[in-house]
């Protein structure tokens, strides 16, 4: 069973109880500047401006960046939000929490929110200012994803386009890392007869006959995925050889509408927004010594070994030799299928047997928790909000532990 940590309190004290180099992937959605007063002191999300803001992100990311393995990766969900008029504020209420009780602060009421650069009615660019802040605090910015929103909520603005996306960042601590985008594989769209083949510089799969996997410092080298095409969650080896053409490499742009929960309140964050990052950020097996994900071993489908005349070799050097594949060649099957996991550390020992563990610093109502143990990973969760607390608690299953006197045991922290 998978095991969960959960900690209540302030996101910096929490992440100084955990150790170097602890989680392999974090997912989290932090609190947006300006937008919402969780009735919490020291929350965060209500600092006076902008550049406020973005230096407290820049805070707790370099404690981030300090629990997280080097070879995991951090996704981080932000929107945007506009520098208020001077008639009104943006601060939204948590009504969800508090019966109903406005839990507005007279700070968010008075026009105090001050920018060096930005007028009202100005779009912050919050997101993006974050994002190559982290960048100069040196992490590695991969990829910004759009959350297109199918079902965003209607916008009353009359002189803009209403909102309808979000931005998922993608940010490493080191150029090289393990990404398994076989797991992530989406749908062919609109019949695309030429999927993309894969992609270099991560090192999350492994070809077979190519090149044996490098050890060096714990990891394996970077490959290229030429998987064509996947299939099911990425979690577990297929032998099937022949499959239809009906994947393609993970693109930028994520449609998901938003999701609700009766219990939390309406920021929840999607399980179908976490569960990629989950699966291209971990494996389902790890090292139980040092934590370090497995990663998968791909080798050349019998179908395509066949078509080119060869036995189970890569023949993709060979075409610039003047070698050239069948031009009506049969696109019905998977050129490199998965067949193995195998470890990507060298821990003496080391059976696969452990768990990869994801780390949400701004828990909320514990849908990163709740995605992490339906994939059979390991999580730590955090989070200022007792109320917050209590719902990621009971969504997990652990409601029998929502309760006053398991309070000051919950603000240390409780394991299952």
């Amino acid at each position: 069973m998978p095991h969960h940590k959960f900690y209540l309190g302030d996101v910096m004290n929490c992440l100084k109880q955990i150790p170097d180099n602890t989680v392999q992937c974090v997912v989290t959605s932090p609190p947006y500047w300006s937008l919402r007063d969780y009735g919490v002191d020291g929350q965060i999300g209500l600092e006076k401006s902008p550049e406020e803001f973005i230096l407290k992100m820049v805070e707790v990311f370099r404690e981030v960046k300090r629990v997280l393995r080097p070879a995991g990766t951090c996704w981080v969900n932000l929107g945007d939000s506009y520098i208020a008029n001077k008639t009104g504020s943006n601060i939204q209420r948590n009504s969800k929490l508090e019966g109903g009780k406005d839990t507005q602060i007279e700070a968010c009421k008075r026009p105090d929110k001050k920018s060096e650069y930005l007028k009202p009615k100005d779009l912050c660019g919050i997101p993006w200012r974050v994002a190559l802040a982290l960048q100069a605090d040196g992490w590695f910015l991969r990829s910004d994803i759009i959350w297109s929103k199918p079902n965003a909520m209607p916008s009353s603005v009359t002189d803009r386009p209403g909102l309808a996306h979000e931005y998922l960042f993608l940010l490493t601590k080191k150029p090289r890392y393990y990404y398994d985008g076989e797991g992530i594989k989406e749908d062919v769209v609109n019949g695309d007869p030429n999927p993309p083949r894969g992609s270099a510089g991560v090192f999350g799969e492994v070809n077979a006959g190519r090149r044996k996997p490098d050890l060096r410092n714990g990891r394996i080298g970077a490959y290229q995925n030429r998987a064509i095409c996947g299939e099911g969650d990425g979690t577990t080896p297929t032998s099937e050889a022949s499959r239809d053409i009906s994947k393609r490499n993970k693109r930028t742009v994520w449609e998901i509408s938003t999701e609700g929960c009766p219990e939390a309140h309406f920021a929840t964050f999607p399980r179908k927004l976490v569960e990629p990052c989950i699966l291209a950020g971990t494996s389902p097996k790890a090292c139980q010594i040092c934590g370090a994900p497995w990663g998968r071993v791909n080798e050349p489908s019998e179908e395509y070994a066949k078509m080119l005349g060869k036995g189970y070799h890569d023949h993709s050097g060979d075409l610039t030799a003047g070698m050239s594949q069948p031009k009506k060649m049969p696109r019905t099957f998977a050129d490199y299928i998965t067949v193995d996991w195998v470890p990507t550390c060298k821990c003496v020992g080391n059976d696969g047997s452990g768990r990869c563990i994801v780390l949400d610093p701004f828990g909320g109502s514990g849908t990163v928790t709740l995605v992490a143990s339906g994939l059979g990973r390991d999580s730590i969760y955090i989070d200022l909000n007792q109320d917050y607390l209590d719902i990621a608690l009971q969504r997990n299953g652990f409601n029998g532990l929502c309760h006053a006197d398991t309070h000051e045991i919950i603000r240390n922290h409780i394991d299952f």
